[in-house]
């Protein structure tokens, strides 16, 4: 035990050279009871190095740091300033500062070890290689914690998750508010600006949980692949975001890339808003010049087989794609359960929302309001999607070449009241079945040519009344 705090600087290493293998400043050798480390007060790691495993500290035993710690410079191939195996706690404030790691984890590497955070953690400018996790790498049956606030900012990497990459079983835990801003990723085939979770060890946030910032769209997360904030991919992995999530300016560059904010892939689960809160998904998929950049789903991308659950109110602005899905494109299942509202949304197809295939359902009511696309400039539902809105909608000035509100190729069902008011060109292009089992209005829709309202031709698709 240490009892007055401590500082260790320029450890590991000899002229200028990193001589220490591991724990550039601390190595915790043996698991068990004799293998305990205490600091009370103030800890400060800056400046050291080791040639594997935890440029500050590697531990594999109990490591307790009771004030506040601060990592900066710290580095190491895998974990900067953290590789723990172990059981390491921090009780106050954590930051790391410009960590960096060759292959993963630039501020912390776990592998089946507990890293807690007790007081909360700033990770600012750390970076990995390419086996990921630009803040932090996790896998195996490792576990993170980080009670009160968290921030990640700036943090990028050349794997997966320029903030986090998860993988294994054990699980990820945010107790308080998360932000994640500016982080990045520049793989090929690995996503998540942000995260990228591939674990099947549970993913959650508690607070919430805030992608971008609003007021700059130059601060969205970033990916070269898919998923500008979260990537979430595999049978089994799931991401919950319990009190709600805002989504700002987070995009994809690469040129096959999906999902803004959200890739949803594998049959992966992911849900916002299962205790309280709504979903805010804002200028994604654009680059800061205005420009859709992300292929497809501007804001979310839900792929085959997989599960996206909105549990509050989810409002969708000005996000965009270059080919199918201004704000969300689905495969999978998708489901809406409060308002939903889709805004100034655009793409060659679905302005506002893209049904590939799969289950699309919107039950607390849906609003979709100047959006554009060529075709479908507020919804596009394909040949094998089937598209229910539970309890009414309304579709108002959004524009397209055909089908204004509406491209329907698939299956599309309206239960409750529905309003397609002030387009100025074909509001409805069907070819599947429309079901309008409530009360429907077609109001002050004008175009050049026949059917202002609804173009149906006759044999080919089916809407009933």
């Amino acid at each position: 035990t240490i009892s007055n705090g401590a500082t260790f600087t320029d450890n590991g290493k000899q002229s200028g050279t990193t001589r220490t293998t591991h724990g550039g400043a601390i190595y915790n050798l043996y698991p068990g009871s004799t293998a305990n480390i205490t600091i009370n007060g103030v800890t400060t790691f800056h400046n050291n190095a080791s040639i594997l495993l935890g440029g500050a500290l590697r531990n594999n035993g109990t490591v307790t740091l009771n004030g506040g710690s601060t990592f900066t410079s710290n580095t190491s191939a895998s974990g900067g300033a953290i590789a723990t195996a172990g059981t390491t706690t921090v009780n106050s404030l954590a930051t790391f500062t410009s960590n960096a790691a060759t292959t993963g984890g630039g501020g912390a590497y776990i592998n089946g070890g507990t890293l807690a955070l007790a007081g909360g953690a700033d990770f600012t400018s750390n970076t990995a290689g390419t086996t990921g996790g630009g803040a932090v790498y996790k896998t195996n049956a490792g576990i993170l914690n980080i009670t009160g606030a968290s921030t990640f900012t700036n943090n990028s990497t050349t794997g997966g998750g320029g903030a986090i990459f998860t993988s294994g079983t054990g699980t990820t835990t945010l107790n308080g508010t998360a932000t994640f801003t500016s982080n990045s990723t520049t793989h090929a085939s690995e996503g998540g600006g942000a995260i990228r979770n591939a674990g099947t060890g549970l993913f959650r946030v508690d607070g919430l949980a805030t992608f971008g910032n609003s007021g700059d769209n130059t601060q969205g997360n970033v990916a070269t692949f898919s998923g500008g904030a979260i990537s979430n991919s595999g049978s089994g992995v799931r991401i919950d975001l319990n009190n709600g999530a805002a989504f700002y300016n987070n995009r994809t560059t690469g040129a096959s890339s999906n999902g803004g904010a959200i890739f949803n892939t594998g049959g992966a689960t992911f849900t916002v808003g299962a205790t309280s809160g709504n979903s805010i998904f804002t200028g994604n998929g654009k680059d800061s010049g205005g420009t859709n950049r992300t292929i497809n789903g501007g804001a979310i991308y839900n792929d085959t087989s997989s599960f996206l659950t909105l549990s509050g109110g989810s409002t969708f602005t000005s996000n965009g794609a270059t080919t199918n899905g201004g704000a969300l494109w689905n495969s999978g299942t998708a489901t809406l359960n409060g308002l939903a509202t889709f805004t100034s949304n655009s793409a060659t197809s679905g302005g506002g929302l893209y049904v590939n295939a799969g289950t699309t359902t919107l039950n607390g009511g849906a609003t979709f309001t100047t959006n554009t696309a060529t075709t479908g400039g507020a919804v596009f539902n394909n040949t094998t999607g089937a598209l229910t809105f539970s309890n009414g909608a309304t579709f108002d000035n959004n524009t397209a070449t055909t089908g204004g509100s509406l491209y329907n190729l698939g299956t599309t069902t309206f239960n409750g009241d529905t309003l397609f008011t002030n387009h100025t060109v074909r509001n409805t292009y069907n070819t599947g079945t429309i079901n309008l089992n409530g009360t429907t209005t077609f109001s002050n829709n004008t175009v050049a040519g026949n059917g202002a309202a609804l173009q149906y031709q006759s044999g080919v698709g089916t809407i009933n009344f």
